[in-house]
């Protein structure tokens, strides 16, 4: 049997490269320690964290893995005092808070409860993780929560803590193993101001790091607050975005890159570096895909798949009405739905 410690260091080991069949391997010791030793707050935050992690492997759904962490931030935001291990896990939950208004006081809490343990070598790399998701969050506050264009107190308000935490992420040491949170928070400051010429340029820099996971991550978060502005981007992110397109929907059919190259008559690496933003795809090779996975090219420009043709059943009404509905009219209909269900099995 594994001890509760064993346990935790696994966790943390898994780092940022994250391989679903260690997640699901790890969550099945948790567990069976769970149903050996009882009940662990801690050690089933772990398990709520790497059902996220499968989550947003599986479909990049931000509101479902909000919904998974949710006990995760209120058992933190609850609990009298944090250890070291409850603070590593602040540092990763801040990151999914759906309300920026207590976004700052959680961080500080846990920038405060850290200050405690300022001697341990992982203090420098944890302050930096908890300025960087403190940031992220507050940069999706402005396009889910307030809508990017608004001009408000309330903007005025999220725009500080925004740069606030942002210069705190630059002002960490310059450690080779912080280049990611150093080289992408200029580029995040830059889609929270719109600036498109800093987007393109942050992106280029990333690129010439030749960390694909890394780039990928950037794009994908990129690409979700493109959303909102329609076609107010450059060439470079349009590419970006089609491409993220062309490899989603190869990737829900299941499809090896070569496969697919070879069905649109396309060299393997020709489609990579299409999926990759790396080059433009052709209008015609659009309309290839577009028939060969019978999906309107809309979908591939726009991001969003929908299949040719009306909907028929009311399930596949109402999956296509969620694709163009607002995050937080998903969040009420999630929420109505759950509760749905409980009155229903309460009867």
């Amino acid at each position: 049997m594994h001890s509760k410690q064993s346990l935790i260091d696994s966790f943390f080991a898994l780092g940022g490269n994250l391989d679903e069949r260690k997640i699901l391997k790890l969550k099945k010791r948790m567990v069976k320690f769970l149903n050996s030793k009882g009940q662990d707050e801690q050690l089933a935050d772990f398990v709520r964290i790497l059902d996220m992690y499968v989550e947003e492997m599986g479909t990049n759904k931000s509101e479902l893995s909000h919904h998974i962490m949710l006990p995760v931030l209120e058992r933190l935001i609850n609990a009298c005092d944090w250890d070291f291990v409850d603070i590593r896990v602040a540092a990763l939950a801040v990151g999914f808070a759906r309300n920026y208004k207590i976004v700052d006081d959680f961080a500080q809490r846990a920038l405060t409860a850290l200050e405690n343990y300022k001697s341990d070598e992982l203090y420098a790399r944890v302050k930096l993780s908890i300025c960087y998701n403190t940031a992220g969050c507050l940069l999706r506050a402005k396009y889910y929560d307030l809508g990017h264009t608004t001009v408000s107190e309330e903007m005025d308000e999220l725009t500080v803590l925004f740069e606030k935490y942002a210069d705190m992420v630059m002002a960490q040491p310059d450690k080779p193993e912080f280049w990611m949170p150093k080289l992408t928070t200029p580029m995040r400051r830059a889609i929270f101001f719109r600036d498109n010429d800093a987007i393109d340029a942050s992106l280029i820099e990333l690129d010439k790091k030749g960390n694909a996971a890394a780039c990928l991550a950037m794009a994908t978060e990129l690409n979700h607050y493109n959303a909102f502005v329609g076609d107010d981007i450059t060439k470079l992110q349009h590419n970006i975005r089609v491409g993220d397109s062309i490899r989603k929907l190869r990737l829900s059919k299941g499809i090896r890159v070569d496969d697919f190259a070879k069905m649109l008559n396309l060299s393997g690496p020709f489609l990579h570096s299409i999926e990759r933003g790396k080059r433009g795809a052709t209008t015609y090779n659009i309309l290839k895909i577009s028939e060969k996975m019978d999906v309107t090219t809309d979908s591939l420009i726009r991001g969003t798949f929908s299949h040719k043709g009306e909907p028929k059943t009311k399930n596949q009404k109402l999956k296509a009405l969620i694709d163009i509905m607002e995050a937080a009219d998903v969040d009420w209909l999630y929420d109505s739905a759950n509760y749905l269900i409980k009155v229903r099995h309460s009867e």
